[in-house]
């Protein structure tokens, strides 16, 4: 009938509804298998839970009741042993599934195993009468929930906590009405989303709820006995976020503090549900365009932003205070674990494989080095053989939709004499190279969708090659600015180019004439720090990456590939020297460079992926 990644999603929508208080309930939701009669009750005994709550509005507590009965008839289709494995004649990988040895690998493949996703579509539910009645009971019974929800999240006169809660049946009742064909669900939540974020009452509580959490940062573990230190101590902490003559404490009235964090809490809680639910069905790209809340309306604390409620660490430090912070997508990092020569030394470039490893270039070590998709080192190869009279510098690799991987080399010698290649490993384990003009001084490169490799110089030349080293033409002659850094190549044959010296990206066409210039968000550019850029084709987006030295914080910014700025996601956990390098993950998380200080302020190597 439908893949048992449906049990997952299942999972997921029902947590709207019964677990919206801590990680404690969210880690004893998750710990249950779902044909188990432990899970079953601890769901009944939550749904009762809620629908009681609900006792004073009666829309709310009829449509959780029709949502539980569903829930209910839904157990049926997980009886354990309904669940079989579809054998094909042939059980063995797709050509694109097969591992492929990469040179100098020492046995190690680039690409590996399916993706947890394709694991789950081989299981299937054993269709029977029961099920098919059981499964039409409970899509009737979700759609009643569904519309008695709309229904109530439509009247503005409910209070603010009413309508998210509406909103949150909405949004599992459709989920699981659909979760035969689970995808269909998406479109229809993502608007969902749209709707819930442009409440002016949920974008002032996220308004206030970050302006709450930095007054409470600034305020925590300072001994403030009587009111009148307490009130001094805040005006000062606070006169960036207030206007003048506004009595920062009124943000600290207890009740509104309660009420404004609830609904930022139960808001996150529904996208993060919806994370999960696109994360399973493979279609990571819905990330780069999620929905952001906009603050604009509370115009009053100077707050007007859009904000990335799964991403932005300012909610991730909201939602760990309120033990929530399951609902927010946790960043993690590698690049520093293990023996010593697997560690990343001065890392260049960096991009991420189909099934999601990472494969960076690492100057320091003159190799380049892969990652599995969590962060464990696999393997290093060296591009080009080396010598005692032979040294090599990894500068930038790229990679194509086809998993062919493209290495900027320099080589010198003894002599000092000094040539550029560029190397190419494809799926297939050939591997060949060519080289540069004679003078080129090759710097940065990329990839585009003809598979055309495109190099930068020092100064004011990209150069346009095919894969066998013939030269097409090169670029900007007249029109590039001076000092290019980086460039990306986009999915319909433009280049953007990013200048060292200013905050500009010009956009040439594919056959090297400008058509458009716009400028970054905000200023990330000094005497040497700069920001690096990434193109990410499945959602058809430029990112930014760019560094806050006064903050030490990491900014993603997500445009359009016409320079439409699309919203910015703030990483401020840690301290950030700068960045080396950026790409995005098949699971639409960014992955990048950095170089961070510790408590000593030494400089390390890592890849932060947010």
């Amino acid at each position: 009938m439908f893949s048992t990644a449906s049990a997952v999603i299942f999972k997921s929508a029902i947590g709207l509804l019964v677990n919206k208080d801590a990680d404690a309930e969210q880690a004893n939701l998750q710990e249950n298998d779902v044909p188990d009669p432990e899970f079953r009750n601890l769901v009944e005994r939550k749904l009762s839970q809620a629908e009681s709550e609900m006792s004073e509005r009666e829309d709310l507590r009829k449509s959780i009741g029709h949502f539980s009965k569903g829930v209910l008839l839904f157990f049926t289709l997980f009886d354990k042993k309904r669940y079989v494995v579809e054998s094909d004649e042939d059980s063995s990988p797709p050509i694109s599934e097969k591992p492929v040895e990469m040179p100098c690998g020492e046995g190690k493949a680039l690409l590996s195993s399916p993706s947890p996703t394709e694991r789950l579509k081989n299981l299937k539910l054993v269709e029977s009468e029961e099920c098919k009645l059981a499964f039409l009971d409970a899509k009737a019974e979700l759609k009643k929930a569904y519309l008695t929800a709309t229904e109530a999240f439509n009247n503005e006169d409910l209070r603010l906590s009413d309508r998210i809660q509406a909103m949150a049946i909405r949004v599992a009742a459709t989920t699981l009405e659909k979760i035969e064909y689970p995808e269909d669900a998406l479109a229809p939540c993502m608007l969902y989303l749209e709707e819930l974020h442009s409440m002016p009452g949920v974008q002032n509580s996220f308004a206030r709820g970050l302006v709450l959490h930095k007054i409470a940062a600034k305020l925590r573990g300072k001994n403030l006995m009587d009111s009148s230190s307490r009130w001094r101590a805040a005006q000062r902490m606070t006169t960036k976020d207030l206007p003048s003559g506004k009595d920062p404490l009124s943000l600290l009235d207890p009740s509104k503090k309660v009420e404004y964090l609830v609904a930022f809490s139960r808001v996150c809680h529904v996208n993060r549900v919806l994370y999960d639910v696109v994360q399973t069905l493979g279609r990571a790209n819905l990330l780069m365009t999620w929905p952001y809340v906009n603050t604009k309306r509370n115009r009053a604390l100077r707050v007007e932003e859009r904000v990335d409620p799964l991403r932005d660490s300012r909610v991730a430090n909201v939602l760990r205070d309120l033990r929530m912070e399951h609902c927010c997508v946790r960043p993690w990092s590698f690049g520093q674990e293990g023996e010593e020569y697997n560690k990343l030394k001065d890392p260049r470039g960096i991009v991420a494989s189909t099934d999601g490893k990472f494969i960076i270039a690492d100057r320091g070590d003159h190799n380049v080095k892969v990652f599995d998709r969590c962060g464990k080192f696999e393997y290093s190869f060296t591009p080009l053989p080396v010598d005692k009279h032979t040294n090599i510098e990894v500068c930038d690799l790229a990679i194509d939709r086809n998993d062919c991987l493209y290495v900027l080399v320099r080589v010198g010698d003894s002599a000092e004499a000094e040539e550029n290649r560029v190397c190419l490993f494809e799926r297939s384990g050939r591997k060949y190279h060519f080289l540069l003009r004679k003078g080129f001084y090759g710097c940065n490169l990329t990839v585009n969708a003809n598979k055309n490799v495109l190099v930068t110089d020092s100064r004011q030349t990209i150069e346009v090659y095919k894969p066998d080293g013939q030269l097409i033409r090169s670029i900007g002659a007249g029109t590039l600015k001076t000092k290019v850094f980086v460039i990306a190549a986009a999915n319909d044959g433009r280049v953007m180019v990013l200048n060292k010296h200013d905050s500009d990206i010009q956009v040439f066409g594919e056959q090297g004439d400008l058509i458009n210039n716009f400028s970054v968000e905000g200023s990330y550019h000094t005497h040497d720090h700069y920001p690096r850029i990434s193109f990410h084709p499945a959602s058809g987006h430029l990112i930014v990456a760019g560094f806050e030295k006064k903050k030490f914080r990491l900014d993603m910014l997500i445009y359009t590939k016409n320079g439409e700025f699309v919203r910015r996601i703030q990483y401020g956990e840690e301290k950030i020297g700068s960045i080396q390098g950026i790409t995005v993950t098949p699971e639409g998380r960014f992955a990048a460079i950095v170089l961070q200080l510790d408590s000593e302020r030494r400089v390390q190597s890592k890849v932060l992926v947010v």
